[in-house]
């Protein structure tokens, strides 16, 4: 069995990048879409036919990967700062 490689740690480099982009305008745009989209697969959930049960338990896991993938982003870029934080006081 073949084993995973490990990540590299988060470069502080990469939070700062995500803490100014965290700023911008366009990200409060991006997030508002991002919510919206959320909602919209929630939405998508409730409504699906439930005489598959197969296809309901596929479709259902789809729209959560959709939903989890966009509120990790969101609140990867929106603890950007505390994470640096963190890492610097773990160098010092």
């Amino acid at each position: 069995m073949k084993k995973r490689k490990v990540n590299a740690p988060i470069l502080i480099d990469d939070l700062a990048a995500l803490a100014k982009m965290a700023k911008t305008p366009e990200w409060k745009v991006f997030s508002r879409m991002a919510q919206n989209r959320i909602q919209y697969e929630k939405d998508r959930i409730v409504g699906l036919p439930e005489y598959d049960t197969v296809k309901l338990a596929i479709n259902k896991a789809y729209d959560r990967g959709i939903i989890a993938g966009l509120l990790l982003m969101i609140k990867n870029v929106d603890t950007a700062a505390y994470e640096m934080e963190k890492l610097a006081e773990k160098e010092v």
